[in-house]
This record gives structure tokens, C-alpha cells and sequence, in this order.
């Protein structure tokens, strides 16, 4: 199952009514959970990362490195090796630049 799939499964489950009378806090924790899987389930769903490009890392002695802006946080992503993941806010990316 994609995570895509989880999600709509998930957001269909939040949003039903429970037969039974659920205290508000039973609600409040029950909603909580499906709201944070929903999230992590978010994150792992690859996002293209935006402006990507060419730079020299001098430190490293790399002759060149990608790097570009995180598609959720705007933070700038780098690595001579490309990391699946950003390392501010966890979303996983995608280096295509093409």
C-alpha cells in the first residue's frame, strides 16, 4: 500500500462518527493520533526539491555538489552525496532536476 493510500484510509477513519459516546478527551487523543500519522505518512512521500543546483564545496575538496530548497521548509538542502531526506524537517526528497 502507497502512503497515499494510507492517508485517504486515515483521513476517511477521523472523520467518522463513533456509535458509541466517546468522552472528549477519547475524541481529542483518537483525532491527535490520525493527525500525526497523517504527517509522518506526509513526509515519506517524495517532494522535488526546488532551485536545485551546481556548487563548488571547497571544505570537502568535491569539485561539485548539488544543492537546492527544501520543498516544506525552505531550508537549502546540500550534499555531494544527496540525502533522501531533509535534515531540518524530515520530508523526503527528490533530486530530479530535470
Amino acid at each position: 500500500m502507497k502512503p497515499e493510500e494510507v492517508i485517504r484510509a486515515l483521513e476517511v477513519l477521523r472523520d467518522i462518527d463513533i456509535n458509541y459516546p466517546p468522552t472528549q478527551q477519547d475524541e481529542a487523543d483518537v483525532e491527535g493520533t490520525i493527525e500525526l500519522a497523517i504527517q509522518a505518512l506526509e513526509k515519506q512521500i517524495e517532494k522535488k526539491v526546488k532551485n536545485i543546483r551546481f556548487s563548488r564545496d571547497y571544505e570537502l575538496a568535491e569539485h561539485n555538489i548539488m544543492e537546492g530548497e527544501c520543498p516544506d521548509c525552505g531550508e537549502t538542502v546540500t550534499g555531494s552525496y544527496l540525502g533522501n531526506y531533509c535534515g531540518s524537517c524530515g520530508v523526503a526528497l527528490n533530486w530530479e532536476w530535470k
